[in-house]
């Protein structure tokens, strides 16, 4: 029984295998993989030093022009010489957006995603969650109940003259 990887975790696997010459996985650099250039640079952002060695090498227009599988090499010599681990590298979860996300997205565009999904945490655990859900217009309101016609049937046929009286105040001309 085979399991198939993500190509994130594909990616993870090969960058940390301590093994220089493992080759790269064909997933990684086909045109569509999600791993783009930027997102394997962006690993590294909380690593001080690799992060300001990369900044001093890639931090212009010239990434653009370097072919994936250089870049990926070089990264995982990078890994090596600055003895990265994989707990260093931050984990940010991906999450779906749902409604709470995008009204808070919009009321509030000064955070940043991870934020965002933070407070979305934040609130579902919350006491006042309802409350919040309503005062963000989350919560669908119930339409009344449309009048079956079995029910209209069963009324008692009244002439126009009575459902005026009823209704209305009808007074005599002169």
């Amino acid at each position: 029984m085979e399991t198939t990887q993500s190509p994130y975790q594909l990616y993870n696997n090969w960058i940390f295998n301590p093994d220089q010459k493992v080759e790269i996985p064909k997933e990684l650099l086909k045109y569509n993989s999600p791993i783009t250039v930027f997102y394997a640079l962006n690993m590294f952002i909380m690593n001080s030093k690799l992060n300001s060695f990369l900044n001093e090498h890639f931090n212009n227009i010239s990434v653009h022009y370097l072919e994936k599988e250089e870049l990926f090499k070089f990264l995982k010599k990078c890994v090596k010489d600055f003895k990265i681990q994989r707990n260093s590298i931050p984990y940010i979860p991906f999450n779906r957006k749902e409604k709470l996300y995008e009204a808070l997205r919009r009321k509030i565009p000064t955070l940043k995603n991870y934020e965002i999904s933070s407070l979305c945490d934040i609130v579902n655990k919350s006491e006042q969650k309802d409350s919040i859900y309503n005062a963000l217009g989350l919560v669908k309101t119930e339409k009344p109940a449309k009048i079956k016609k079995t029910k209209q049937k069963n009324k008692e046929k009244i002439n126009i003259k009575e459902y005026l009286k009823l209704n209305y105040q009808v007074t005599k001309e002169v």
